[in-house]
């Protein structure tokens, strides 16, 4: 997700987009086993040696700790760098 500060008065719509294509992807059936993995970039502290990329939660099948990471970004005014 792009936190940069392009992403101002975006960020909530691109959190609720990123979230119905999880619910669907969990819909599906037969029920798959569904991993997530959730990146940020576009902040400025984080360094050229991550690519300017944060991993924000690792692959899991649980959605509930997905959510409330994507739910905890917010846009830093930060400079898209990837």
């Amino acid at each position: 997700l792009d936190v940069s500060g392009s992403m101002n008065g975006l960020i909530d719509s691109a959190k609720l987009k990123l979230w119905e294509i999880v619910n669907e992807l969990a819909r599906l059936k037969p029920t798959p086993d569904l991993r997530v993995a959730l990146y940020s970039y576009g902040h400025d502290t984080y360094t050229p040696q991550s690519g300017w990329v944060r991993k924000e939660v690792d692959l899991t099948a649980d959605l509930d700790e997905v959510y409330k990471a994507l739910n905890g970004l917010r846009t830093n005014g930060g400079t898209e760098l990837v």
